[in-house]
């Protein structure tokens, strides 16, 4: 259609008003677009109102639409496809074949690094150390307990005593470097 059959600002001037009604906010910028679109079409109306929008605008929409899709130089960007290609095709295969036979004969191996994972490992040791301690203090305890308890003579009491006396060291020695550390609240 021609310019002189296609009002534009009319037609554009109607979608922005069936958004309004639907609520759909537009930007303001397209109200300023709308306005230099219907200056546009009055001034090509006084030059040609034969002037054919679409035949005139399709080679340049297709040459646009050309450079997006293959770039400015195709032959160019066509020789570096085709070389990643080749260089592919050729490492492929023998890293394909290695990876297999480390996996088949068992000595792959996988390289982790995890950035803060130290720390993590170094305080879950000293839980388990403090833990283990605190199990050898029970232990060390009930044992002076059943003796004492079970010891009739004053040879095997004396058994008792050093294990209570041992537990308490140690128990003491836990509590004051839980305290240190600054971890028992």
């Amino acid at each position: 259609m021609t310019i002189a059959q296609v009002n534009f600002s009319k037609l554009v001037y109607e979608v922005l008003q069936v958004a309004r009604n639907n609520k759909v906010r537009i930007p303001g910028n397209l109200g300023l677009c709308a306005k230099a679109i219907a200056n546009l079409e009055g001034i090509a109306r006084a030059l040609d109102p034969e002037f054919n929008i679409p035949n005139k605008i399709r080679p340049m929409m297709t040459e646009v639409f050309q450079k997006q899709l293959v770039g400015e130089a195709p032959l160019a960007a066509l020789l570096r496809t085709a070389l990643d290609v080749k260089n592919l095709s050729l490492q492929s295969p023998r890293q394909i074949e290695m990876l297999l036979d480390r996996v088949t004969s068992e000595t792959l191996q996988w390289n982790f690094t995890i950035r803060e994972l130290d720390p993590i490992r170094r305080t879950v040791d000293s839980s388990a150390n403090r833990l283990s301690f605190s199990i050898v203090i029970g232990s060390l305890i009930m044992g002076a307990a059943i003796i004492s308890s079970t010891a009739q003579n004053s040879q095997v009491f004396w058994v008792s005593d050093v294990l209570f006396a041992a537990a308490s060291l140690v128990g003491l020695w836990l509590l004051i470097s839980i305290w240190r550390s600054d971890r028992l609240r």
